[in-house]
C-alpha cells in the first residue's frame, strides 16, 4: 500500500506481432530472435513494453519517445531488419518505415486481487 491505498501490479501478456503492411502475417519472438530489431515506443510507460519484449527473449536497439509522439521517417530511419513497435504506436507509423514493422497486441493482466479488491468495495464490506 502506498499512503494507505491498495496498490496492484500489472503486467502485459502478448507474444504473437503482427505484420504492420500484411496484418495477415504472425511472427513469434523465435521467428525474430536473432535479428536486428529496433523497438520504438511513444508511450506513457514504454520501458514496460521494453521488458515485455526482453522477457520474450528478443533484443532490440530501444527508442523511447514521449507519449502521443507524431512519427516522421526520420524518427524510424534504422539500420537493421525490423521495427517492433506497440500496438497504439503501430497505427502511427503506417508507411513512415523502410523496414518491416512488427507490431505486438498485448493485453493487460492485473492481479486476481485487485478483482477480489472492487468486488469488495462494491457490495460494501471492507477488504480483509
Amino acid at each position: 500500500a502506498v499512503h494507505g491505498v491498495p496498490t496492484f501490479r500489472m503486467t502485459l501478456a502478448g507474444d504473437r506481432f503482427v505484420r504492420l503492411d500484411a496484418p495477415e502475417r504472425f511472427a513469434v519472438a523465435d521467428d525474430l530472435r536473432g535479428a536486428r530489431l529496433h523497438a520504438v515506443a511513444g508511450i506513457g510507460n514504454p520501458q514496460r513494453f521494453f521488458d515485455h519484449l526482453a522477457a520474450l527473449g528478443l533484443t532490440a536497439v530501444l527508442h523511447a519517445f514521449p507519449d502521443h509522439h507524431r512519427y516522421a521517417p526520420p524518427d524510424l530511419d534504422f539500420q537493421g531488419d525490423a521495427i517492433l513497435a506497440t500496438e497504439k504506436d503501430g497505427v502511427k507509423l503506417r508507411g513512415l518505415a523502410k523496414l518491416p514493422v512488427w507490431v505486438l497486441p498485448v493485453e493487460a493482466r492485473i492481479e486476481p486481487d485487485l478483482a477480489r479488491y472492487v468486488m469488495e468495495k462494491l457490495d460494501g464490506r471492507p477488504p480483509a
